[in-house]
Parts: structure tokens; sequence; C-alpha cells
């Protein structure tokens, strides 16, 4: 199957705003990150248009062999992984479970991006709803738990409005598969 979402995912398509491939993208330092756009369009996939960047929307078949394809998959999450860091968390294992949390470089990178009306709010519900769509239910779920922990220490930074948002994307199916 011929798709632009496939290519850019195998390193043979690059994103439009920065003529990138994913793997420099994913290889940048946080900084550099900072000033591209619409990435995160291309790196988390939706059905449904995004409103200013134009990343490609995954089709009916595109989004069955996202959920079957291994090496989809852990592209995915190898990007998933990436932009954990990138927004100050990390994963950690306790009692044979795996939880996320804040990471060490955390205080750093929430100077950078945790502030009313960030746009890098609009990021974490696009990743909230990606990994939901494509069937990351388990990681969603911890990384919305992690996300909640934030929100008690920060409503006033992210506020409210955001948080329903984040709630939305991993417990209302109609907010990010709109087939539906």
């Amino acid at each position: 199957m011929k798709s632009t979402i496939f290519d850019f995912y195998n390193n043979k398509c690059r994103h439009i705003g920065s003529n990138l491939f994913l793997n420099q993208l994913l290889n940048y330092d946080n900084n550099i990150l900072d000033g591209i756009h619409g990435y995160m369009h291309w790196i988390f996939p939706l059905r449904k248009p995004s409103n200013k960047y134009g990343g490609p929307i995954l089709s009916n078949e595109e989004l069955i062999e996202f959920k079957s394809n291994k090496q989809l998959r852990k592209a995915f999450l190898q990007s998933f992984n990436r932009f954990l860091d990138y927004f100050g968390f990390t994963w950690k294992k306790i009692d044979s479970k795996i939880i996320i949390v804040t990471s060490t470089n955390a205080n750093d990178r929430f100077n950078i991006w945790l502030y009313q009306n960030s746009l890098h709010f609009n990021s974490i519900t696009r990743i909230l709803q990606s990994l939901m769509l494509l069937g990351f239910h388990n990681l969603a779920n911890k990384f919305y738990l992690a996300l909640s922990d934030l929100y008690e220490k920060h409503q006033k930074e992210i506020g409210k409005k955001r948080y329903v948002y984040w709630t939305q994307a991993v417990k209302n199916k109609d907010y990010w598969d709109s087939s539906t």
C-alpha cells in the first residue's frame, strides 16, 4: 500500500514543514525541535484533519496496518518515548509495573512549555488521541495519569479546559476517532 505516513515512518518521505525525515526529527535536540512546527501532526497521526499544519490523515487501511505492523508500531513507540523526554517524562519500573513519571530534566522542560495557553497542550492532546487510535490504550492511560499528577501541581498554568481535553482524549472514543 502506498502511504505518505508509512513512507514518513520508514524514512522515505520528509516532513513537509521542516524537510526532515523522522529519524532526523527524533535525533534533534529539544531546543531545535522547539523551533520546528507541524511535525507532531506527522509523528502522531489521526483520522481527522489537523487544524493548521496539514498532517496526513489516516485511512481505514492505514489504521489497520498501523495496528498490525510490528515495524510501524516499534517506530511509533520510539517516537512516543522521544516525546516523553521532550515533555519531561520517562518510564519507571516499580514492582514489575511500568509507570510514567517526571524525568530528571522535568523542571528544565517544564520551563519551556508549561505556561498558560501553551500550544504544547494541543500536542499532548494529539499524542493521547493518537495513542488511543493506534491501539496503545495502556500507554495513553499511563501518560494521562502522569499528566493528571502534573495538572494537580500546575492547575493554573494548564487550566481546566486543557485538562478536560486530555481526559476526553483517553475516555471518549468520539474525541479521537472521527469515523464514529
